[in-house]
C-alpha cells in the first residue's frame, strides 16, 4: 500500500514542478492542479504518519490512486505544452513513412474494412477502462491485496511514465491528422462511442507512447505472472486493443512500439518490488 502511495506522491512532486515552470498564460488552471497535486500528496501521506484503521476509509484510501486518474489525466493538458509548444508529429510521420510506409497504405486503401473486425477492435479499445479498474477489482474482491497492490503499482507507473514522456515529447497522433474513416465502419455502434468519447475526453499532445498499448501490454505481462487463468480471458481484447491502436488510427506505429517497451520496463520494476508491497 504504502510503495504505492511513494510513486503518487513521486509523481505528483514531479508533475507539480513542471507546472511550476510552464504555461504562464493559463495561471488561474496551473494553480487549479497544483492545489489538487498538493491536496492529494497530503492524502497519500497520511498513513505514514497515522496508521488507518477504519475499513471504509482503507477501502478508500486503497482505491483512491486509480479513482485520481481521470483528473490527473486532464492534467496532461497542461504538461503536453510544458517545455515545448512545438508538436513533433511531423517527425513521427516522418519516421513513419521511412519504415512503415505500409501501414500508411493500409490506412490509405482503407484496407480490412469490414464491419464486424472493426466493432471488435474499438470494442477492444474501450476495453482499456476495463483492465485500469476491472483487473485490480479482481484481486481486490478476492483479498489477494499483494497481487491488487502490484497490478494497480503497474498501471499507475506506466501511465505516470507516459504523462511525463507527453511533456518532452508532445504529440496530437494520427486521429487528429490522417484522414478520418469515412466508410460503412463509422455507422458500427462501438465505432461512433469510442470516438465520441475520444472527441469530448481525449487530451491534445497525449500521442507518445500509446498509454492505451502499455496498459494493455503491461497488464497482460502482470496477470500472465500473477493468475495465469485471469491472463487468458483477457488476451483476447488486450492484444485487440493494442491492435485498434493502429487500426483505428489512433497512434503511430512507433507511439505503439514505445508503449510496448514501457510496459516491459514497469513490469521488471514492479516484480522486482513485490517484497515491498505488503
Amino acid at each position: 500500500m504504502l510503495t504505492v502511495a511513494l510513486l503518487v506522491i513521486t509523481y505528483l512532486i514531479i508533475s507539480t514542478f513542471i507546472l511550476g515552470m510552464s504555461n504562464p498564460e493559463q495561471k488561474r488552471l496551473r494553480l487549479f492542479f497544483i492545489s489538487i497535486n498538493c491536496i492529494v500528496i497530503l492524502w497519500e501521506a497520511f498513513p505514514f504518519f497515522k496508521p488507518i484503521h477504519s475499513n471504509t476509509l482503507k477501502i478508500l484510501y486503497d482505491w483512491s490512486p486509480l479513482l485520481f486518474l481521470p483528473l490527473l489525466h486532464k492534467e496532461t493538458e497542461l504538461l503536453a505544452s510544458a517545455f515545448n509548444k512545438i508538436y513533433y508529429d511531423e517527425k513521427l510521420i516522418h519516421f513513419e513513412k521511412k519504415y512503415f510506409e505500409w501501414v500508411l497504405n493500409f490506412h490509405h486503401n482503407n484496407r480490412a474494412n469490414s464491419l464486424f473486425l472493426s466493432e471488435f477492435l474499438h470494442l477492444c479499445y474501450l476495453s482499456f477502462f476495463i483492465l485500469i479498474y476491472g483487473v485490480p477489482l479482481f484481486f481486490y474482491l478476492r483479498q489477494e491485496f499483494i497481487p491488487f497492490y502490484e497490478c494497480q503499482f503497474v498501471i499507475l507507473l506506466l501511465l505516470f511514465s507516459c504523462y511525463i514522456t507527453h511533456s518532452i515529447i508532445p504529440a496530437y497522433g494520427p486521429r487528429n491528422i490522417f484522414e478520418k474513416i469515412k466508410d460503412h465502419r463509422s455507422h458500427g455502434f462501438f465505432f461512433r462511442l469510442t470516438h465520441k468519447l475520444l472527441q469530448d475526453g481525449s487530451t491534445p499532445g497525449t500521442a507518445f507512447p500509446s498509454g492505451h498499448t502499455g496498459v494493455s501490454s503491461a497488464v497482460l505481462l502482470t496477470t500472465w505472472h500473477l493468475h495465469t487463468p485471469l491472463f487468458y480471458y483477457i488476451l483476447p481484447f488486450g492484444i485487440g486493443l493494442i491492435i485498434s491502436t493502429i487500426y483505428g488510427r489512433f497512434h503511430y506505429v512507433i507511439d505503439m512500439i514505445f508503449g510496448f517497451l514501457y510496459a516491459l520496463i514497469v513490469f521488471f520494476v514492479a516484480t522486482s518490488l513485490m517484497p515491498y508491497y505488503s
